[in-house]
């Protein structure tokens, strides 16, 4: 039974072998070496200390070259591996070096030292064998190092991650691998988050044509002292802090220092928070929980503002047209709208100032203190035209001009410049319709066709009007029983009666009076007195009555005569019935009958009543009585034995002819 070498398993027959055991054991070993050598077999292993390759010596100083199936060195390998032959490298042993100009497919590579790929973008690719297209390309070009997942064919590539050499900058990319959104600037020694232009050392930015904000999130339970916060130090001395907490919220300190808020720079301070927490808008010296200097804006900024300025003071406004509202209690209490009217109590004011109280009294109270008067005052541009003053004394209203009241848009009553008071009228014409009390104390009242005057006394007798000099009652118009009316002073009045007429009466007493006082006296007289009933004289009975008093003229006609009688003068006077009258006559040169005759101015009562005297001028003639004889309309002249006398007697003469009789 034969036996084989170790190494490369040639068969050795046994010691006794015939030949052709010999012989077929010779043939079979020579075909493995001529495998060996002839690269196509694989060989496992093959050990040559010596000889030459290709003239260079094996295991000498110097590397030896050749064509292999199978090789192993003790020392080292130099060289190109055929690329047929690279794949069957299963173990090299402990390297310096190795050079792959391929690729390199290993179950395993322990590299004790420093391994180099060496390329213009040498790479370096991870294959993971149980996901899809999910791999790991690590490689450097153009001064960048890159880590990049690629897909398992090895075309579709997605960066990660890239590091400049250059400048030391790191960019983790987004989930395209397109744009870096964590950036750190090397030479800056910033930090972007959302952004690859840092501007401070952490910048955080938002996603190009995203609506998402940028958020920085600091986590923790949010309650003890895991609460989540950012301090701020100058060294290892905390300036401040911004903490978190679950139940009172977001806390800012700064270790009673200042808390400044900055809108451009360092330098331009917007706001602070000083150490005992006033707040400064505008102002690095707040001297209140609140002080704002410039403008206060309200809602949005653009409808209102409040406002302050050195000189200029506050200013509280709305620059659209909506309104100023004041609320208390959630609820509106007064507004000024885009026009500029006040309302209280209202939302649309129609006034300047417009007050509504709703079911309360509405008032309005103007206070000073002691000493001072209260005042309101209107202004026509920059003229003072009128004032209200809360004077010690009371209200003192001054219209400067004239001081007026109106109803329904029209005046009804003024105050003028000297002080007059008008009512339902502008002038204090008498002839104008209206009521003047002047300053001076005087009144007038005009009514067109009305009663002027309305005074009214309630429940007693007594005075309605009372008269006064220098405080003194001098008279009054008075009212007793209801219907009557009293004039006078004293003891001497004059009542007005319903029924009674007019009364002596006595103011005094308020009584009628009688006997007591005359009309008029012997110095100061009554002119005429005109009545339409008679006159009582010494008593009061029929007998005392004095019914008609009258003089005047009348035409007498003539009659039993041919001539004309020229009248001179025909007068009479009637007291009562009696009746005298008186005749101035002229007769003609000429004169004719028996009789001379004339009408009265009154019939008579009888045909005999009267007496009479008939006087003529001539010489010749005589003094003859008067006859009434005749009837109760005429008068004749008859002699003073009673004869009858002729008419022509009288011619060419003047007669005068005086009577007295009795009327009808």
């Amino acid at each position: 039974m034969p036996t084989t070498t170790t190494t490369y398993s040639f068969n050795k027959p046994v010691v006794g072998a015939d030949e052709d055991d010999w012989g077929g054991y010779l043939n079979g070993n020579w075909d493995s070496v001529d495998d060996l050598l002839d690269g196509t077999t694989p060989v496992t292993g093959i050990d040559i200390n010596s000889g030459t390759l290709d003239g260079v010596t094996i295991g000498g100083t110097t590397a030896g070259a050749g064509t292999f199936t199978t090789l192993t060195a003790n020392t080292s390998i130099t060289g190109t591996l055929a690329t047929a032959a690279q794949p069957n490298i299963t173990s090299v042993g402990s390297l310096t070096s190795l050079d792959v100009a391929g690729t390199l497919t290993s179950d395993g590579l322990t590299v004790d030292g420093l391994a180099t790929i060496s390329n213009a973008s040498p790479a370096l690719k991870l294959d993971e064998t149980d996901t899809v297209d999910k791999n790991t390309y690590l490689n450097t070009g153009g001064g960048t190092f890159n880590i990049q997942t690629v897909d398992d064919a090895g075309t579709g590539f997605t960066k990660r991650l890239s590091v400049s050499h250059g400048t030391g900058d790191i960019s983790f990319y987004e989930d395209t691998g397109t744009t870096a959104k964590f950036f750190w600037d090397a030479s800056a020694e910033s930090l972007g988050i959302g952004t690859s232009s840092p501007t401070a050392e952490l910048s955080v930015g938002s996603q190009t044509g995203s609506d998402i904000d940028p958020e920085v999130h600091i986590s923790g339970t949010g309650a003890g002292t895991k609460r989540p916060a950012l301090r701020f130090y100058s060294g290892t001395n905390e300036l401040g802090r911004v903490r978190g907490d679950s139940g009172t919220g977001l806390a800012l300190s700064a270790n009673s220092r200042p808390i400044t808020f900055s809108v451009d720079s360092d330098s331009s301070e917007a706001m602070r928070i000083d150490s005992s927490g006033r707040v400064g808008i505008g102002t690095s010296s707040p001297t209140s929980k609140l002080v704002v200097e410039g403008t206060f804006a309200v809602g949005n900024g653009v409808s209102g503002s409040i406002n302050y300025t050195s000189g200029g003071g506050l200013t509280l406004g709305s620059t659209s047209s909506d309104p100023l509202v004041l609320r208390t209690n959630s609820t509106e209490r007064m507004r000024i709208d885009s026009s500029g009217w006040v309302g209280i109590g209202t939302t649309s004011p129609l006034y300047t100032l417009h007050v509504n109280s709703g079911a309360a009294q509405a008032t309005m109270r103007l206070e000073a203190d002691a000493g001072v008067n209260p005042l309101v005052s209107f202004l026509r541009g920059t003229t003072d035209v009128a004032q209200i003053n809360g004077a010690f004394y009371g209200l003192r209203m001054n219209g400067f001009q004239v001081i007026t009241f109106d109803t329904g848009n029209s005046e009804a009553m003024r105050i003028d410049s000297s002080g007059n008071l008008l009512v339902g009228k502008t002038v204090t014409t008498l002839n104008t319709a209206g009521g003047v009390l002047y300053a001076g104390g005087a009144g007038q009242f005009t009514a067109p066709s009305n009663i002027a005057m309305y005074l009214n006394r309630t429940s007693s007798n007594g005075d309605i009007l009372s008269f006064s000099k220098d405080g003194t009652t001098v008279g009054s118009i008075s009212a007793f029983n209801g219907d009557k009316i009293v004039i006078g002073t004293g003891a001497v009045g004059i009542g007005f009666a319903v029924g009674d007429g007019l009364l002596p009466w006595n103011t005094t007493t308020n009584t009628p009076s009688d006997n007591s006082f005359g009309l008029g006296n012997p110095d100061y007289r009554f002119k005429d007195l005109y009545l339409s009933g008679g006159v009582y004289l010494g008593g009061t009975g029929s007998a005392n009555k004095l019914d008609d008093y009258e003089t005047g003229t009348w035409t007498p006609t003539f009659r039993n005569m041919g001539d004309t009688i020229t009248v001179t003068t025909a007068r009479y006077t009637k007291v009562g019935r009696l009746v005298h009258y008186e005749l101035y006559l002229t007769t003609p040169v000429t004169s004719d009958g028996d009789a001379f005759e004339w009408t009265l101015p009154f019939a008579s009562s009888d045909a005999a009543s009267g007496a009479f005297i008939a006087y003529s001028n001539k010489s010749s003639t005589y003094n003859h009585t008067v006859q009434s004889g005749i009837n109760t309309s005429y008068h004749r002249i008859k002699g003073k034995d009673g004869g009858s006398i002729a008419y022509s007697i009288y011619s060419d003469s003047i007669l005068i002819v005086t009577g007295s009789y009795t009327a009808a």
